[in-house]
């Protein structure tokens, strides 16, 4: 008797998005199923292209998804992502295209859209004619429709007419790289009859180009002239093709194993990063940079606030509590979050910052405060002011009751460092950086004395056995071998 054999479950297509979201190298597995399932991987590929073309900030999950899946669906010929790409590309610089995705305009975007064109180009030519669209990501454009008119979905004289059109109106301005891209359709089109308008645009400075550079166009333009109809040989070579093996195209975004090892903050030959900033990896202090960037007309001024109060979270009293550290830096309330996801992205980012900080602190090790240099605020006084808001909010608990505590005096001098009272004078150059340079000690002194060590500024106990009476040049009860009016007789307790 024959057993049926059991068809195998299919993996849920959530967690095939999973895997592509949280990719620490190239998911291959992954990446093949979303080819073969690509009709249901589309609704969220295309959700994140839609979002970053309507400007939000993607996480860094979002990038990976929508980097995988737009390779997985154009390997599929997915035409639904066609005009949410343009719109994209339209909407954003070339340089944000590249953070976000890792990808160029000018190779891995035109083998996209060649693989997703839905068979119009209207929409493909309004965007290579607008000078509202970056420069670079003009190039990708000409040359997507520089393939297009080689297989004929676009009329070569059509195609002319929008070279003409281009240079007669001027649709870029003089240096654009846009420019670059326009010649270079006529080079790999072979288009004789507007080689003297490219020579034009060189020799009056709308399209500047190197004598090495203006020879080698010519020598493509000759070429393609000279090439026998069909050989695409030219378009090969610029990765002017539809997208074939997904995985091998990623290959060329250099998607390696140690890809790893360059998101993890680790330089080359550095084998510890500086914490705290370790406790974060590169993409996601670029990604913090640039969400305070958008956020903050100085994004120096935003970290050197929330270092400021992570340090006085670290090496303060110890809460029970998480705190949310953009309400308490209040410079939170203002900010409108792209969605909730993104929110409790950015909250845990400065969890983990502070969890560095600690970290160091709880090591006996030294934290230098991040701060900025400005030249219409004092070094240091944004750090100090953000401190101590977080030592008001719990006077009782930061013991300030007693003038010359640690914690007193530290008070004391931050709020020098912050700025002068009414009446006082600034601190100077010189004694304010001697005051920066002793932060890193009194946090670390601070740090002892609220989780379990000494005070370091308190008197050493009374032994048990101390005598009421003890001469001044005695040696001191305590044993430290000191003369007793050196050390515990000093001064009254």
């Amino acid at each position: 008797m024959q057993t049926a054999l059991r068809a195998e479950r299919p993996v849920p297509i959530e967690e095939v998005i999973r895997e592509l979201e949280t990719a620490r190298k190239l998911p291959e597995a992954a990446i093949r199923a979303a080819v073969e399932r690509a009709d249901e991987i589309e609704p969220a590929v295309i959700a994140v292209i839609e979002a970053a073309a309507d400007g939000a900030l993607l996480l860094p999950a979002e990038c990976n998804l929508g980097l995988f899946g737009m390779h997985a669906l154009a390997a599929a010929q997915r035409t639904a992502l066609y005009r949410p790409l343009l719109r994209m590309m339209r909407a954003l610089p070339d340089d944000d295209i590249e953070w976000l995705f890792g990808i160029d305009t000018g190779r891995t975007l035109p083998a996209i859209l060649l693989s997703t064109f839905d068979g119009d180009a209207s929409p493909l030519i309004e965007a290579a004619m607008s000078p509202e669209v970056d420069g670079a990501t003009r190039i990708g454009l000409w040359l997507v429709l520089a393939r297009l008119t080689f297989d004929s979905a676009i009329e070569r004289t059509q195609m002319k007419a929008l070279l003409e059109r281009f240079e007669r109106e001027n649709l870029a301005e003089p240096g654009d790289l846009a420019w670059k891209g326009w010649q270079m359709v006529i080079a790999i089109l072979g288009l004789e009859e507007l080689r003297e308008r490219m020579h034009a645009a060189w020799a009056d400075g709308r399209n500047p180009e190197r004598k090495v550079d203006q020879e080698a166009e010519d020598k493509a333009l000759s070429e393609a002239c000279a090439a026998a109809p069909g050989d695409a040989k030219r378009f090969e070579e610029q990765f002017l093709t539809p997208m074939g093996d997904p995985l091998e195209a990623l290959s060329r975004l250099e998607w390696t194993d140690d890809t790893a090892d360059t998101r993890t903050g680790l330089a080359a030959g550095q084998d510890n990063p500086v914490p705290p900033l370790a406790s974060l990896d590169g993409d996601e202090m670029r990604w913090l940079e640039r969400f305070l960037e958008r956020h903050f007309t100085d994004a120096d001024f935003a970290w050197e606030a929330i270092d400021g109060v992570c340090c006085a979270i670290a090496s303060g009293p110890a809460s029970a509590k998480p705190p949310n550290i953009l309400a308490l830096l209040d410079i939170g309330t203002g900010i409108e979050f792209d969605s909730p996801r993104q929110e409790t992205f950015v909250n845990g980012l400065l969890t983990r910052y502070l969890a560095g900080v600690r970290r160091l602190l709880a090591a006996g090790r030294l934290h230098r405060p991040l701060l900025a240099q400005y030249a219409e605020y004092a070094r240091g006084a944004a750090w100090a002011a953000c401190f101590l808001r977080i030592v008001t909010l719990d006077t009782d608990r930061w013991q300030l009751n007693t003038p010359t505590s640690l914690t007193s005096l530290t008070v004391q001098s931050l709020l020098r460092l912050s700025g002068p009272a009414p009446g006082d004078k600034p601190m100077s150059r010189r004694h304010r950086e001697e005051a920066i340079d002793v932060l890193p000690l009194l946090l670390r002194s601070l740090y002892e004395h609220f989780h379990g060590l000494r005070d370091p500024l308190a008197k050493k106990p009374m032994p048990a056995a101390f005598s009421a009476k003890v001469g001044r040049n005695e040696p001191c009860p305590c044993g430290s071998g000191k003369k007793f009016k050196r050390c515990c007789g000093g001064t009254s307790r």
